[in-house]
Parts: structure tokens; C-alpha cells; sequence
């Protein structure tokens, strides 16, 4: 991501990927956070490499990640500017831990936990939603989201994107015999619907000053 002040690029961060790995992998393993300053060409560590970076807000103060300790998984959100950081364990089911963050325009992130394995098809995602202030607003396993998907019982889903402060789009993928298969639903936390958008592969989304 660039940070851009007065319409000209000051700064990039970004993040550092393992070379050469592979297995049962659930979450793009990303690691550390760092900062370029494009004036001085100076770097800042944001995150330490041992921290599994998930996302960075619109504003670029807020970040998720986490630290795995033995079995334990927390996503932790740190507020940049002021050094707070906020813990929110992962469901005691969530063996695979948590990742695929994305925040709102106003900060609040969703996240995705799993558990099982991806080999042997037991792979089982939940989506979370919270606030910066620690606040679980919502949790929707994937079984919430085959129906408005119409890709039948057997898929995997990935939170892609935010249309407001109450609306949030998510990704459906089929698997097994219907693979191939995919969609795009928007959840409303307000109100608990989760409805069908548009059938086929999420890309982007446009912002119009």
C-alpha cells in the first residue's frame, strides 16, 4: 500500500513472504510489516517477522496480525499511532487460526478463522466481525452462505470487501464435484441478511470522488 499526502507518494509499506514452502498451507503466510519512506529512504519495522500479517486500514493507522503461541491463535489489531493493541482469541475449534482480514472505511474488520484440512476436504471456515474497541459483533460459519451463493454445501468462502459501515462482500468458491463454481454475497450486520450479489470472481472495487 502507498501512502499519499497532498497527492504525492511519500511512503510503501510492505511485507515479506516465505520463499519455497508449501503443505497444508490455509493463509497466504506474510510476515513482518514494514515501512519505506520514500523522502529518506529510510525503512521502519511496524511488525517483527515472528507477527502474521492479515491487512492494513484505508487510513493506514490500523493493522491486523497475529503471533501463534503453541496451539493458542489470536488476531491482535494494533493502532499504528498510538501503540494499542487489541487481542481477540480465535474460537477454541479454530485449530487452523485466523487470517484474510479486511477492514471497513471506518476501521472495523472482518476476519476469517478455519479449522481441518484442506488435503482431506474437512477444512471449515468462520467469518468475525468485531470493532477496534474488542467488541465481537457477529461470527457467520459457511454453512450461512452455500444458499445465496447457489453453489451447493460444498464450498470455501473469503471476505473481499467493504460497500459501507454495515455491508461487507464475501467471496464464495465451490468445491468437490461443482468446482469451479464461484459468487459474490453481501452480508449486512445490521440487519443479519446475506444475499446474493453477482455470480463469478470478485476483481475490485471502484471509488468515485
Amino acid at each position: 500500500m502507498i501512502r499519499v499526502q497532498d497527492g504525492i507518494a511519500t511512503g510503501l509499506w510492505y511485507t515479506l513472504r516465505p520463499w519455497g514452502i508449501g503443505g497444508d498451507i490455509v493463509f497466504n503466510p506474510l510476515v513482518g510489516l514494514y515501512y519505506l519512506d520514500l523522502e529518506d529512504r529510510a525503512i521502519y519495522e511496524a511488525l517483527p517477522q515472528d507477527a502474521f500479517f492479515f491487512a492494513i486500514s484505508q487510513d493506514q493507522i490500523w493493522v491486523a496480525y497475529s503471533i501463534r503461541q503453541g496451539d493458542q491463535s489470536t488476531l491482535t489489531l494494533r493502532n499504528l499511532a498510538t501503540g494499542q493493541t487489541v487481542n481477540l482469541p480465535c474460537l477454541p475449534e479454530s485449530d487452523r487460526g485466523a487470517g484474510a482480514a479486511v477492514f471497513s472505511p471506518g476501521d472495523q474488520p472482518v476476519w476469517l478463522e478455519a479449522r481441518g484440512s484442506l488435503f482431506d476436504g474437512s477444512i471449515f471456515f468462520t467469518l468475525r466481525v468485531a470493532t477496534t474497541d474488542g467488541i465481537l459483533i457477529a461470527d457467520y460459519p459457511q454453512t450461512q452462505f452455500y444458499k445465496a451463493a447457489g453453489l451447493g454445501e460444498q464450498i470455501s468462502i473469503w471476505p473481499v470487501g467493504w460497500l459501507d459501515e454495515q455491508t461487507f462482500l464475501v467471496q464464495v468458491i465451490a468445491l468437490g464435484s461443482r468446482s469451479g463454481g464461484s459468487a459474490i454475497v453481501r452480508v449486512n450486520i445490521g440487519t443479519g441478511e446475506i444475499a446474493s450479489l453477482a455470480p463469478g470472481t470478485f476483481v475490485g472495487l471502484l471509488h468515485h470522488p
